[in-house]
């Protein structure tokens, strides 16, 4: 199917592609080949209208090879976007788990400060007994 029959313009073409986009985009519930086909057709009809089809001397065999390898590279440039997110998820991980090491670390440390205070405390009370809590006069 050409979705572009019939467009004299370019604004033309662009008011259909966003029409065409608007209805058949993944997001909203299209599918990944129809939208694919109605960018690649889009991209061909730009061409065509800007003449630089016949100076770049494609035919329609060689220009489909061309958009072919242009997805593909979409495809595999997103994969490896996908990719490096993964890749900096697990940094921020592994960084998250050094901080719960360091934060254990440093409440460990507390609480033995904690409890040789106590230990120092319970000595002085038992040597010298508790310190009322009263004013001196």
């Amino acid at each position: 199917m050409n979705y572009f029959t019939g467009c004299k313009t370019i604004e033309e073409a662009r008011k259909r592609y966003r029409d065409l986009c608007k209805v058949n985009h993944p997001d909203k519930g299209g599918s990944n080949a129809v939208m694919s086909e109605i960018n690649r057709q889009y991209a061909n009809y730009q061409l065509v209208e800007q003449n630089s089809y016949q100076h770049q001397g494609f035919n329609d065999e060689q220009l489909d090879r061309f958009w072919q390898a242009y997805y593909e590279n979409l495809v595999k440039a997103s994969a490896s976007a996908d990719e490096r997110q993964v890749i900096n998820l697990k940094a921020r991980i592994a960084n998250l788990e050094n901080e719960l090491k360091d934060a254990n670390k440093r409440i460990a440390t507390q609480q033995s400060r904690n409890k040789r205070l106590k230990a120092i405390i319970k000595k002085y009370h038992d040597k010298y007994g508790k310190i009322d809590d009263k004013p001196v006069d």
